[in-house]
């Protein structure tokens, strides 16, 4: 049983969470899916923004946000 699945293509694709079963987004599969995920665009409602933008685990890590200088354009 899938609990995420995706909406729409490309740029408009969003991620979706099964609300037909709740019971089978445990707490632990909620956080495993925060732990996993790329970009840590997954977050805790009201809880997502303790750590300071800049100071978060994935802010600084070579080629998440940006190219680096060294690169040409």
């Amino acid at each position: 049983h899938d609990i995420f699945g995706f909406v729409n293509r490309g740029r408009d694709i969003r991620v979706t969470v099964d609300a037909t079963d709740p019971e089978a987004l445990s707490e632990a599969t909620a956080q495993k899916a925060m732990d996993i995920c790329p970009v840590g665009a997954l977050i805790k409602k009201r809880t997502g923004f303790r750590v300071p933008i800049g100071q978060r685990k994935l802010d600084h890590e070579p080629g998440m946000t940006k190219k680096s200088e060294e690169e040409p354009s």
